[in-house]
């Protein structure tokens, strides 16, 4: 509250319709950016424990806390992850990320001990900050080559495609789960994932 300052109001002169910025292929892969991203974090949620209750007998409230580990490799590695994509690229980086979840999701799925589970949860957070934090800027890139008066739309776009993904990502890793067995669910999902570097491949870093 005490850092708040004012700023002048500003209207643009141009409008942009939500059906352009539909029509622009990079935003929507950046947003198929989110829903990968999103889809990985939802998808441990209702199926990671069932390897924690056959393979590591750990309580519920461990199980918990396993939880935050993802979600602090995340939170402690995304700034070091901005400076990284702002030298080498962020769609650069969102490859990498994408390259390294789909390698650590099956990982998650076959620890029999309680660090190496850590781990493997650190890793999988690192790789999503990957994905996802270099996201939004180049999001901003290319909604300022599109127009500024589009900034709201894209992010509007994107934020969409992240609840989808949050709701798409338990659905395919359950059925998938159900009748594949959690290592080749998590396998098939980083195939999936890696088919989603193609299109990556049309959009400069």
């Amino acid at each position: 509250m005490l850092l708040l300052r004012n700023v002048s109001e500003t209207r643009s002169e141009s409008f942009t319709s939500p059906f352009q910025i539909l029509r622009n292929r990079h935003v929507l892969t950046i947003a198929g950016v989110a829903v990968v991203g999103a889809s990985v974090f939802a998808s441990i949620e209702p199926t990671l424990p069932i390897h924690f209750n056959e393979n590591l007998e750990i309580s519920p409230g461990v199980i918990g806390l396993l939880f935050v580990v993802v979600t602090l490799g995340y939170g402690l590695a995304a700034p070091l992850i901005g400076s990284i994509s702002t030298k080498i690229g962020h769609v650069k980086t969102i490859r990498i990320g994408i390259v390294m979840a789909a390698i650590v999701l099956p990982l998650n799925a076959l620890p029999t001990l309680i660090w190496l589970q850590v781990v493997t949860l650190v890793l999988l957070g690192i790789a999503l900050g990957m994905v996802l934090t270099p996201a939004l800027p180049k999001l901003a890139d290319i909604s300022q080559e599109t127009g500024s008066a589009s900034q709201g739309l894209t992010y509007a776009v994107y934020n969409t495609a992240y609840s989808f993904g949050m709701m798409a990502g338990p659905v395919a890793a359950g059925t998938l789960t159900d009748g594949l067995g959690l290592v080749t669910a998590y396998s098939a999902m980083g195939v999936l994932f890696l088919i989603y570097l193609f299109p990556l491949t049309k959009i400069k870093s």
